[in-house]
């Protein structure tokens, strides 16, 4: 390479891709992994190259002056030498290439005057060119869009020669650093041209001098004007005269590249960006090479026409028009039974052990139609493995996607298989008609990687069954079967709770249209069943409809999964009146419940989804929560709460959508209705609302009504929030208006408050009020009870005493049957529970009911002797409603758990 690429040579030297040797007698060698590391990190690997680590293991890079000056050496050394043979090559092409003058190292004279600056020239590299420059862009010609586009035209006849100066410096970070100096003296724009065949432009957004300092891949601190840059482009022109380069493999492959073009830019916002872009290029294929290639095209050559760039910025290079190191070369070409879709070019470096250096792919996208069977097939082709310290090696690629499409008078259907590299993830779907009646679909998701990142195996299938009929009574039958079994995965139901809304137990169970909706059905099984080791998930399910036209139909699954405890039901109904293709009424009503044993819990949620009467659209949702453990909760709505009771409404119950028919809803005209009910262990609660919207010409009438009851269980008392609002506008403007916000409450006393607000025009008038009727109602004095016999009573009584076995004899010792009488059989080492729900121990009430305690109000029990021993105590916990032995206000008594 030194001695027949030299310009790549002393490149490579740069960075820090070849020792570097600048002895003649010494053969360099390259280094193993540096282009592998080189085009993966590029930050990491000039890190590598440049950075020096002392005896104690602290990295330097640009610290001192000496790090400044050992950087220097190693950099434009290779880099003054590069750009001289560059010269020189350019020279020997055209002798009319303007001259050029490269400096680096300058010699101080002896007993110079100016030490430090004769410091700085010895390690500063500057080279001088004569071109021309663009009298019309004194001001700066305008930045291209793209960065590194060829910079404009200029006018021949308006040109003068001029000297472009460069001087580039490393900064230590003592002086200011750490960082790279560019100083360029020239303002506008330059070109040079080399022959016919090359023209080199360099410009600057500002008609003053600007240097930069690059301290980082996108920070660049440039000395100038606030939108000063500088471009430097390349070209190779593409002329009627100029044929495009081109590039052989063999004698049928070959790559012509058209204009040709290297540019670098660095700017304030940008940083340092550099582009290499050819375009107007083909990849020209023989076709004499294949002899069933040949019968199956009548041309020489399939030629495919691209445009390609390699760019770097922001620290990372980049394929323009493509994703990372990647880009797809569109093309229709017919080949036999097959046509080729398009072509994609992948280059992945890699600095992995074991890794290739770099693997170069070309995958290409297929259709083959073979009788009634039709194969898409994504991405397949080959690649090519280069490890700089093994050997060159050529690999196969298997498909990313495969399709399949079926047309026959036995079969039709089809479906796909996919393959997610990253995600490491396999999934299909297959829909198939036999004989135009039984269809089977089925839908797959294996995994070899478990979430947090370890290697597993994980599978998920559904297989579904529909087109058959067995009777069974009242009209039933049973139109459909299947199940989903989950191998290392298991059911998450925050993820099923937060998807039936939209629809989700469509891709669970007996799925319309698989193949169309393979996202969102693969997106939510995997969401729902998540891969999970150690845990299986079995899910039987059943199709049931009725009546002759299947008006009404059941969709039912059973989700068990082994060792957790729970079982969850999902159903959905769907309901047509009066045929399903011309249906005025369609509900689908989506459903599932958890009963989960071990936290004592019973979940059940519905939702409407897509569903209709007439064009009305209604939706809303319901939901029961009941649980029995160390909370008791009872919570049940249909569309919601109360705005009032909101807020005390669990964390773990689901938002409800209000029960909504919009009766009208266009754009000149709304009517919405909207309702709710709920009831909980201390209330109940109603409401609805009714918007109103009309619009003629100009004007408007809007208007609104809401109301909100909340009743408390057990009390006569409720409360009743009222809004009302009218209002007509013209464009939009309120020209009259009423807007009544208040509570009614009741019912000893009743009573009215709020405030309305009138509007016209532009004055408004606010009117508060607050009117009772009726005493309040007196608070009767609770009658007093004495409570100590009662506990007594309840301490005798032999129906709550319990005798229990000691837990580790449990199943080796047996007890006889309690006899009757009172007499309770006990184990040496077992134990006994007394229990008694009179009032609560070690607590003072304040009332029991609707009497108050007189005499004692604290009752425990302090000592049990057994036969004249104290017995160790253990207190036994129990429910007992509050608000029975303790007063408290209404509010108290809804935010207080029953």
């Amino acid at each position: 390479m030194r001695l027949r690429i030299p310009a790549f040579y002393w490149l490579g030297q740069m960075f820090g891709l070849v020792e570097q040797s600048f002895a003649t007698g010494v053969i360099p060698q390259p280094i193993g992994k540096g282009f592998a590391s080189f085009f993966k990190d590029v930050p990491g690997h000039l890190k590598s190259v440049y950075v020096r680590t002392d005896e104690d293991g602290n990295e330097h890079f640009l610290d001192t002056e000496a790090d400044a000056a050992r950087l220097s050496h190693a950099f434009f050394i290779p880099l003054s030498v590069y750009l001289g043979f560059v010269h020189k090559n350019l020279k020997f092409l055209n002798p009319n290439v303007a001259p050029a003058q490269i400096l680096y190292g300058w010699a101080p004279p002896a007993n110079s005057p100016t030490p430090i600056a004769d410091r700085l020239s010895r390690r500063a590299l500057s080279f001088a060119w004569k071109g021309v420059k663009d009298l019309s862009a004194q001001s700066g010609p305008t930045p291209p869009a793209t960065p590194c586009e060829p910079l404009p035209e200029f006018n021949p006849s308006q040109v003068l020669e001029q000297t472009l100066l460069m001087t580039m410096m490393w900064v230590p970070a003592e002086h200011g650093g750490p960082g790279f100096f560019v100083s360029l003296g020239a303002g506008g724009q330059a070109q040079f041209r080399f022959g016919d065949d090359f023209r080199f432009t360099a410009g600057v957004t500002c008609p003053d001098a600007v240097d930069v300092l690059i301290s980082t891949w996108d920070k660049a601190v440039i000395n100038g004007p606030a939108d000063a840059a500088v471009k430097l482009v390349l070209e190779k022109l593409l002329t009627p005269g100029n044929p495009p380069e081109v590039l052989a493999f063999g004698d049928h492959v070959r790559l012509e590249f058209g204009h040709l073009s290297v540019g670098v830019e660095v700017s304030r916002d940008k940083g340092f960006t550099f582009l290499a872009s050819a375009s107007d290029c083909a990849l020209l294929i023989g076709t004499k090479s294949d002899p069933v290639v040949d019968r199956a095209t009548s041309t020489d050559y399939v030629r495919l026409d691209f445009d390609l760039g390699l760019g770097f910025a922001a620290g990372r290079f980049f394929i323009q028009g493509g994703t990372a190191l990647e880009a797809t070369l569109p093309g229709s070409k017919t080949i036999g039974p097959g046509s080729v879709q398009a072509i994609t070019l992948r280059l992945v470096p890699s600095t992995e052990p074991g890794q290739p250096d770099f693997r170069f792919d070309v995958l290409v996208d297929l259709i083959l139609r073979i009788g009634p069977v039709t194969l898409v097939v994504n991405r397949i082709g080959m690649g090519a493995e280069l490890d700089f310290e093994k050997d060159f090696s050529l690999s196969f690629r298997q498909p990313e996607a495969i399709g399949l499409t079926i047309k026959s008078s036995l079969i039709n259907g089809g479906g796909f298989i996919s393959y997610n590299a990253a995600k490491q993830e396999y999934s299909g779907i297959l829909d198939l008609t036999f004989g135009d009646t039984i269809t089977v679909k089925a839908i797959a998701i294996l995994n070899k990687r478990l979430p947090d990142g370890t290697p597993g195996f994980s599978l998920a299938v559904l297989i579904t069954a529909t087109g058959f009929t067995w009777p069974l009574v009242l009209g039933a039958k049973i139109t459909g079967l299947g199940g989903l079994i989950g191998i290392d995965r298991s059911l998450n139901m925050d993820a099923l709770n937060a998807r039936l809304k939209g629809g989700a137990l469509n891709s669970l169970m007996f799925p319309p249209d698989p193949v169309a909706n393979a996202a969102t059905i693969l997106a939510d099984i995997g969401a729902i069943f998540p891969p999970t080791r150690d845990r299986n998930v079995f899910v039987p399910m059943i199709l049931i409809t009725w009546g002759a036209k299947e008006l009404v139909s059941a969709e039912i699954a059973v989700v068990i999964e082994p060792g957790s405890g729970r079982i969850v039901i999902l159903g959905k109904v769907n309901i047509f009146c009066p045929t399903q293709r011309a249906a005025i009424v369609e509900i689908h009503l989506h459903v599932f419940g958890e009963i989960n044993w071990q936290e004592k819990r019973l979940f059940i949620r519905a939702e409407l989804v897509a569903s209709r009467i007439a064009s009305f659209t209604l939706k809303g949702g319901a939901a029961l929560l009941v649980t029995w453990g160390a909370e008791k909760t009872l919570i049940f709505s249909i569309g919601g709460f109360h705005p009032r009771y909101e807020p005390r409404v669990p964390a773990s119950f689901p938002k409800l959508d209000r029960v909504t028919i919009p009766l009208w809803n266009s754009d000149n005209a709304r009517l919405i209705l909207s309702a709710y009910l709920a009831f909980t262990s201390n209330s109940f609660q109603l409401g609805g609302s009714v918007e109103l919207f009309v619009s003629f010409g100009k004007f408007s009438v809007e208007g609104f009504l809401s109301i909100d009851m909340l009743f408390q269980d057990g009390q006569p008392c409720f409360i009743c929030d009222v809004h009302v609002k009218v209002a007509l506008k013209l464009w939009g403007q309120t020209l009259f208006g009423v807007d009544i916000v208040g509570s009614i409450s009741g019912t000893k006393p009743w009573r009215a408050q709020g405030k309305a607000k009138f509007e016209i025009w532009i004055f408004d008038y606010t009117v508060s009020f607050d009117v009772s009727s009726g005493e309040p109602e007196a608070v009767p004095e609770l009658p007093p009870t004495d409570l100590r016999p009662q506990v007594m009573e309840a301490l005798r009584d032999s129906g709550n005493w319990q005798a229990a076995l000691p837990a580790d004899v449990k199943g080796l010792v047996l007890l006889k049957e309690q006899p009757a009488g009172g007499v309770i059989l006990l184990h040496p080492l077992g134990t006994i529970s007394i229990a008694q729900r009179i009032v609560p121990l070690d607590v003072t009430i304040t009332r029991f009911g609707s009497s108050r305690p007189s005499g004692q109000s604290l009752f425990g029990i302090t000592r049990v002797l057994i036969a004249g021993v104290s017995a160790i105590l253990d207190p036994v916990l129990d429910h007992f409603a509050r608000s029975q032995f303790f007063d408290m206000s209404e509010d108290e008594k809804l935010d207080s758990p029953a």
